[in-house]
């Protein structure tokens, strides 16, 4: 028997937190080089701005020249330090005469550049520096007195803004901010003092007045300042100005709110239509960020996804390894099934299957198989990589492995086998609840029996069992050694006391598969089969009509008469009767007849199917199928006791014969 809803176990966050991690440890591998680069670029800017400023800085930057030549982070805060923000703030003393307060804006602004800079060079140096930047240090006086005059200049700039007093050097607030996170990212972690800083920046960020919004997003992308009432504040400022936009800016700025877990309709309905028109703009770098970034927060646009997929099907030479995992697993969380985009991931994943890593694969796997999406060539390459790569995979990444290749029925014995030699090997400890379930569902579904693994899981589930909360794991267990034929006393006894306590919390999907299991094993829990049947009553709607139908054969088979259940079925299935086909009417009414009650109602629908299958066949249509449903209707007709055929229906049947089975269809024997 085939289960009803295969992707039942889709975990509710689709793997945020993994892809994440995947993505961190990719950029980790080229952070170094990269922070290089960024210093060199600050270095530059800052200087330039500071050039600009009205007056000369000539004492302040030969200082501060001093101590860049400096290697050593201990050395520049206690011999360095003092010396540089006496300069400093000499220099604001002689400015102090400032004749208006728009020229005091423009001097804190000028001040703000400075201990900016200060800090980008102590950041660095706490990076470079041998034993980096210790508590201590950060706790020392020159620290204190940086931090404490940075976080004054702040508080006075957003006040600035609150005047609107606009001048050329507030305007370039939004470059200033942006250093200052870049220069605090190196510091955070080891100056737990710099946090005090982020309520002063989030207020500059508020009051919405920053002309360089490229810079904004600079910003904002430091991970303190994402939290989700500055982003709330500055969206609707954001959608309205959405249309002046650049490529980079929209995608940028998709990432911010990705990242701050902050979703803003209007404005993410912005950035979607201003996307779509400027597309062709976007560099394969920046489609990759705006796609993954509005799949993490699950706003979807058809349009502009159509857009996206011919545009990257066009060009998927010009998507590096990486992009092309974020755009399957965007597919798969948006569930964006176009051809176009996923056979050409497809055939770039299989062609340069040597660029991936094994955990990598599993993920474009995972959001293929969301899709259903099947690729022979992708799954070959997929298996045979993650295969080789058993041993070094984590655990954890191995049991979605399972589930995708098992849902896109890939039958591959060799990875089958040596993830199981990987789960023997390291055990099951480190698997959440979650994870074994999916893991038995694979096995299951693919029909993988592995006695040492079967043992393995069974004793898991035994063990946990009775403190267990995930009613998923305890149906799926059984659910799966039924479908194997693998008796484990224990391991059923265990999954159908809890089940009793579980049992208002399950899913659709809970009901189908513990009665399956409980049929098949032949396990007889009046008190819990009553209680499940009360339950579904009271959730008939919610069943699909394939999964009302495993219902009734599940009590059937256990020879429960459940006369309330039974008839909720009947009357949901006749409420969907165009949604039926002559296969389901023949299973229910077989299962109504086998606990003694009448199927008349659902035999009814029969007569009309019967025509319409007939005109199909007269077509001269090759359906063997529903040639086989003919004559299981045939077979349910000679079977039942005349009372409980609707009027005509023997003689309907009989003119619309084709074929009639000598003996019991297979699914309706009952094996022990």
């Amino acid at each position: 028997m085939k289960w009803a809803k295969a992707d039942a176990y889709q975990a509710d966050d689709d793997g945020d937190e993994d892809l994440d991690d995947i993505e961190r440890r990719i950029r980790e591998a080229r952070r170094s080089e990269d922070e290089e680069a960024e210093w060199e670029r600050d270095q530059l800017e800052i200087a330039k701005l500071l050039k600009q400023e009205r007056k000369p800085t000539g004492d302040f930057m030969d200082e501060l020249a001093k101590a860049t030549a400096c290697s050593d982070v201990f050395v520049f805060i206690n011999k360095f330090l003092p010396a540089i923000l006496t300069e400093s703030a000499k220099a604001s003393e002689a400015d102090d005469s400032a004749p208006s307060r728009k020229a005091a804006s423009e001097l804190r602004t000028t001040e703000l550049g400075r201990l900016i800079l200060i800090l980008t060079t102590l950041s660095r140096l706490s990076r470079t520096s041998e034993g980096g930047l210790t508590p201590a240090m950060a706790e020392s006086k020159p620290m204190a007195a940086l931090l404490s005059r940075l976080e004054e200049i702040l508080k006075e700039v957003a006040e600035d803004r609150r005047h609107r007093l606009f001048n050329k050097f507030s305007r370039d607030i939004g470059v200033k901010i942006s250093k200052l996170v870049a220069a605090t990212r190196g510091l955070d972690k080891e100056a737990p003092q710099v946090l005090d800083l982020v309520p002063a920046t989030a207020e500059v960020l508020k009051t919405g007045a920053i002309d360089d919004w490229v810079l904004l997003l600079s910003a904002l992308e430091y991970d303190v300042l994402q939290e989700e009432p500055v982003l709330r504040d500055i969206a609707p400022s954001l959608a309205r100005k959405a249309k002046y936009f650049q490529p980079d800016v929209l995608a940028r700025l998709s990432r911010v709110f990705a990242k701050g877990k902050t979703y803003h309709q209007e404005l993410f309905e912005a950035i979607a239509l201003y996307s779509k028109k400027r597309l062709k703009r976007f560099m394969p770098r920046q489609v990759v960020v705006l796609v993954r970034n509005l799949a993490a927060l699950r706003h979807y646009d058809e349009e502009l996804m159509e857009v996206v997929a011919a545009r990257v099907s066009s060009e998927i030479e010009s998507y590096r390894p990486f992009e092309l995992l974020l755009l399957a697993w965007s597919c798969g969380r948006l569930r964006f099934k176009d051809n176009r985009i996923l056979v050409s991931i497809a055939r770039s994943v299989a062609w340069n299957i040597k660029e991936f890593t094994g955990q990598e694969v599993t993920f474009i796997a995972i959001a293929f198989s969301k899709l259903s999406y099947r690729n022979e060539n992708f799954l070959a390459a997929a298996s045979e990589k993650v295969t080789g790569e058993v041993e070094t995979i984590d655990v954890r990444y191995l049991c979605q492995a399972v589930y995708a290749f098992s849902k896109l029925e890939h039958t591959d014995n060799d990875f089958f086998d040596a993830a199981a030699q990987a789960f023997l090997a390291q055990g099951l400890e480190k698997l959440t609840t979650k994870d074994l379930s999916i893991t038995i569902w694979g096995y299951a579904n693919s029909r993988r029996r592995q006695n040492d693994l079967l043992d393995l899981f069974a004793e898991r589930v035994v063990g946990i069992a009775s403190t267990c909360s995930n009613a998923r794991l305890l149906c799926t267990a059984m659910w799966g050694f039924a479908r194997l034929q693998e008796r484990n006393d224990d391991l059923i006894d265990a999954v159908i006391l809890r089940s009793k306590v579980l049992a208002p919390s399950f899913a659709t999907e809970d009901f189908v598969m513990l009665t399956y299991g409980m049929s098949r094993f032949q396990e007889k829990d009046i008190d819990l089969l009553n209680q499940l049947a009360r339950l579904m009553v009271e959730m008939i709607e919610d069943f699909s009509e394939l999964q009302l139908k495993m219902v009734a054969r599940a009590y059937a088979q256990l020879g429960v008469k459940h006369e309330a259940l039974f008839k909720s079925i009947v009357e949901e299935l006749v409420q969907k009767a165009d949604r039926l086909d002559l296969d389901l009417i023949v299973d229910v009414c077989w299962s109504l007849s086998q606990v003694g009650l009448s199927p008349v109602k659902l035999l009814e629908l029969a007569p009309k199917m019967l025509r319409e299958a007939r005109l199909t066949l007269d077509e001269g249509q090759v359906d063997f199928a529903l040639r086989k449903q003919i004559g299981d209707l045939m077979w349910l007709v000679g079977e039942l006791p005349a009372k409980d055929v609707p009027k005509g229906l023997r003689a309907a049947a009989k003119a619309h014969s084709v074929d009639v089975p000598g003996s019991t269809p297979a699914r309706f024997i009952v094996s022990s």
